[in-house]
């Protein structure tokens, strides 16, 4: 029952999503935040015109990599493709690149809102991912679609389904596309111990390292390391988890603009 439970919302339900009916523009693909949705892309999309703007849900198959490379050449057979993520949609593209360069086709850039490179797998606790489904299952965006348990529990079970995914993904496979990050402001080299990871779409840093090693785990600078093409960092504003709304969503947007007008 859970599987065929339905949010009533293409925004939510559906895998790929125009979220801003725009078709004849750029495609520019955008892969989920840590909560899985692509809902949280909606002002985005509207303010990128006249680009068109396809968001992605979090996919729950196994499959998910070869499924996301289908969609996007649906939309666009031949490349060169334009991938973008927040947070952990910036390592989702970064995955999804991979494949789609395996297959022989063509990612020309990765545009990344304060997504770091995790150097190995990390775990989360549950009450991390508890707070995080709590605060998108409340947010004003969600909460009307979620009118019975079903659907909460559904929408629960996507986002751990996520956060498990992420927790096992390194980021350590060579890419030939350019990458840029829009940084949050405060984003800085800091040390935590090895339970970092419960607080990782808290505050996006540029380094961490493991306390007792001295190991480096996950950095924003590292994304350097496993690209043949660009790597650029830009100084955006507002916390982590408010860049990507007002008062601060215009002025990043104003430099999202510039690095899209400049790989076009």
């Amino acid at each position: 029952m859970l599987d065929i439970a339905q949010f009533g919302v293409k925004e939510i339900d559906e895998a790929r999503v125009l979220l801003n009916g725009v078709t004849s523009g750029k495609p520019i693909f955008a892969l989920p935040p840590g909560t899985g949705d692509a809902l949280g892309y909606l002002q985005v999309a509207d303010k990128l015109r006249p680009y068109a703007f396809y968001g992605f849900n979090f996919i729950e198959a196994q499959t998910r990599i070869q499924d996301y490379v289908d969609l996007i050449r649906e939309v666009e057979p031949e490349g060169p493709h334009l991938l973008f993520g927040y947070s952990a949609g910036g390592n989702l593209a970064y995955h999804i690149t991979q494949a789609l360069e395996q297959r022989g086709h063509c990612v020309s850039d990765i545009v990344m809102v304060d997504s770091a490179r995790f150097y190995e797998k990390v775990s989360f606790s549950e009450a991390a991912i508890k707070k995080r489904a709590e605060q998108f299952l409340n947010h004003e965006n969600t909460k009307p679609y979620l009118t019975n348990p079903i659907l909460w529990e559904k929408a629960y079970r996507i986002i751990k389904g996520y956060h498990d995914y992420i927790a096992q993904s390194v980021d350590n496979h060579q890419v030939h596309a350019n990458i840029h990050v829009l940084l949050a402001e405060q984003s800085q080299s800091i040390y935590r111990d090895s339970n970092i990871s419960d607080r990782l779409e808290g505050v996006q840093l540029e380094n961490r390292s493991n306390e007792a090693t001295g190991r480096i785990v996950i950095s924003v600078q590292g994304w350097a390391e496993v690209t043949t093409g660009q790597f650029k960092t830009y100084q955006g504003v507002g916390e982590h988890n408010k860049m990507l709304y007002q008062p601060y969503l215009d002025s990043n947007i104003q430099i999202l603009r510039e690095i899209f007008e400049q790989v076009d």
